[in-house]
């Protein structure tokens, strides 16, 4: 059939690469129609005189962008070549339904609804009751809904190391929020984080600086950014000429900190820097959670309130943060998020690059104690 002639691989560009856009093209264009059958991925790899492993992933996006279909029984089908983006599945643990975890990752969730609103599109929320313990297997009925594309993709807000494999293995387009170089995720510029910060403190008239952050930079491996983070904040002091000292700077000893527990361990942290033989005239702190233990630490002391501290605080916009003090914030938007996410999914839809996408802080500044 029309899938296994007309193509000869050319270089640079890889023979997988040009197998996907040779068979996407024949889609597309009609010379494929809808029930279509392709020859088995065995006799596809003799054609075109390559490895079957490179023909299978070859054809793993256009599964994805709803071009073609794969099951063991059926083989190969061809669909219907019109992309779709219409429903849009977010997977959630079901801890982050409880508490005060995952407040952005909520806030994120329903800007995703009002972007696919927009579009005209739906979101069903997938909250996996199966324990932490369960969930380095593939949850059988979300990747069935995918296989039917009961949901054209997948969104997962929050995910670790046992979840992310077979998440990015579902049959549908996906997206992720991770501080890791996965691919298809948002992510945050933590150095540029720590940049801002920085000259923003020096711009208060600081010069002397120390940082809280629930990052850890022990172990670069576990804890993505927070490595990133430190050096940047250590390097734009050192170009501004400001002092900086290890007892100023609080990081978890490993890992990173629970978002149940940053709260407390920026308390801690704080009273263990206003606490210490000598004070650095400015902090940045990351996160917002943490930052509001620092805020009630901060306060006990009168150290910010009589002018003899500087802060600059991470802040979700949408959510917003109560500072009793002039401050200046670094926001992180929850709608841009969600822009991104969707712009992800629609990218791996019409079978064009889904390059992560790394989000800037942006800076604001108060005069006075302010939510927003």
């Amino acid at each position: 059939m029309t899938a296994r002639k007309a193509f000869s691989p050319v270089r640079p560009k890889s023979v997988r690469a040009q197998i996907t856009d040779h068979v996407r093209a024949q889609v597309t264009g009609g010379t494929l129609a809808p029930g279509d059958k392709l020859p088995s991925t065995q006799e596809l790899a003799r054609t075109w005189n390559t490895h079957v492993a490179t023909v299978h992933a070859a054809l793993t996006p256009l599964v994805k962008e709803g071009l073609i279909s794969r099951t063991r029984k059926r083989g190969t089908i061809v669909e219907r070549p019109e992309a779709r983006l219409e429903r849009v599945g977010v997977y959630l643990p079901s801890k982050l339904l409880s508490g005060g975890d995952g407040v952005f990752v909520r806030s994120v969730c329903v800007h995703l609804e009002s972007v696919m609103r927009t579009r005209g599109g739906a979101v069903d929320m997938w909250v996996d009751p199966r324990p932490h313990s369960a969930r380095a297997t593939c949850w059988k009925e979300l990747r069935e809904a995918a296989r039917r594309r009961a949901v054209h993709a997948v969104v997962a807000p929050r995910t670790d190391r046992r979840t992310h494999p077979w998440l990015s293995a579902l049959p549908v387009p996906t997206a992720f929020i991770s501080g890791d170089a996965r691919p298809r995720c948002v992510s945050f510029d933590m150095r540029q984080f720590a940049r801002a910060g920085v000259a923003e403190l020096a711009r208060a008239g600081c010069r002397s600086i120390g940082m809280i952050s629930v990052l850890s930079h022990t172990r670069p491996d576990s804890v993505p950014g927070g490595t990133a983070m430190l050096r940047a904040f250590r390097e734009r002091a050192a170009d501004l000429g400001i002092e900086t000292r290890p007892d100023w700077i609080k990081t978890p000893g490993r890992g990173q900190v629970a978002e149940s527990d940053a709260e407390g361990f920026g308390y801690d942290s704080m009273r263990s820097v206003l606490g210490g033989r000598s004070r650095p005239r400015g902090l940045l702190v990351f996160t917002d959670v943490a930052a509001r233990g620092a805020l009630m630490a901060a306060a006990e002391s009168g150290a910010a309130g009589a002018g003899e501290l500087s802060l600059v605080l991470h802040r979700n916009a949408e959510v917003g943060l109560f500072c009793p003090y002039p401050a200046s914030y670094l926001d992180v938007s929850a709608s841009a998020v969600a822009d991104a996410l969707v712009d992800l999914l629609a990218r791996q839809m019409r079978g064009e690059d889904a390059a992560n996408v790394m989000m800037a802080y942006r800076v604001s500044r108060s005069r006075k104690g302010t939510r927003k």
